[in-house]
């Protein structure tokens, strides 16, 4: 059996999972957040990282960013993916908030902040389901690493694969006033 099957096997996520859960290194300033715009991201170069590869130098920053969440899911791996809109543009792209009971999460020292991020997301937004939900716009501010992906047709991509994700923290500010 080759590495990257057993991978998929035994992990709750396969691409680029330790970035995705900060389990691959501590070097992340956590003190000093960045104050971004959902804009400010998707137009930010496009990278497309191999599946196995490490966390890339534009990843190493934690966002806090105040944005619109028009809709939301439970992922195959559990994360609560949600799609933030900007709340100036019509740019979008999904924020993703990993499982803590995933088996690799718990290694994470973050997994208590991902724990409290969930808990809040369902207590303003609602419970994720499988099925891709969307709803009127809810203003909130997340706390997230910036990340790439590879797009796979998930609703809401960035034009650019541009994510956060992981949130590390949830604050719901309630619905947007047109």
């Amino acid at each position: 059996m080759n590495a990257l099957l057993i991978l998929l096997l035994l992990s709750c996520g396969t691409e680029r999972w330790s970035v995705k859960t900060l389990t691959d290194r501590n070097s992340i300033n956590f003190r000093d957040t960045v104050k971004t715009t959902i804009a400010i991201q998707t137009h930010l170069p496009y990278v497309s990282p191999s599946y196995t590869e490490p966390r890339l130098e534009s990843e190493d920053t934690l966002y806090e960013c105040s944005v619109l969440v028009v809709g939301y899911k439970i992922e195959a791996d559990n994360d609560i993916h949600f799609v933030c809109r900007d709340l100036n543009t019509d740019d979008e792209l999904i924020a993703e908030i990993p499982d803590p009971e995933c088996d690799e999460v718990k290694g994470s020292v973050h997994a208590q902040e991902f724990s409290d991020a969930r808990t809040a997301f369902i207590a303003a937004i609602g419970k994720p389901g499988k099925k891709y939900r969307i709803i009127e716009p809810i203003q909130a501010t997340i706390y997230a690493v910036g990340s790439y992906d590879h797009y796979h047709r998930q609703t809401g991509a960035a034009p650019n694969c541009r994510e956060l994700h992981p949130v590390t923290g949830f604050v719901c500010n309630g619905k947007h006033q047109k």
